[in-house]
């Protein structure tokens, strides 16, 4: 069964999109609602907070 992050992370895409477009077109708020596409990535660094970093390789 996912876990409850794994579920936020599938739909967080989607989410992104159909919030970015309701931005825009209801409050025409096109030069900042970009920044809803940032979110997807920040949910997956929460859920995954030690992958993605560099090994110190001496």
């Amino acid at each position: 069964m996912p876990t409850v992050g794994e579920r936020l992370m599938a739909v967080s895409g989607s989410l992104s999109v159909v919030v970015f477009l309701l931005l825009g077109f209801v409050f025409h708020a096109w030069a900042w609602a970009w920044l809803v596409f940032l979110v997807p990535g920040l949910v997956w660094k929460w859920n995954h907070p030690g992958e993605g970093r560099p090994r110190n390789r001496r």
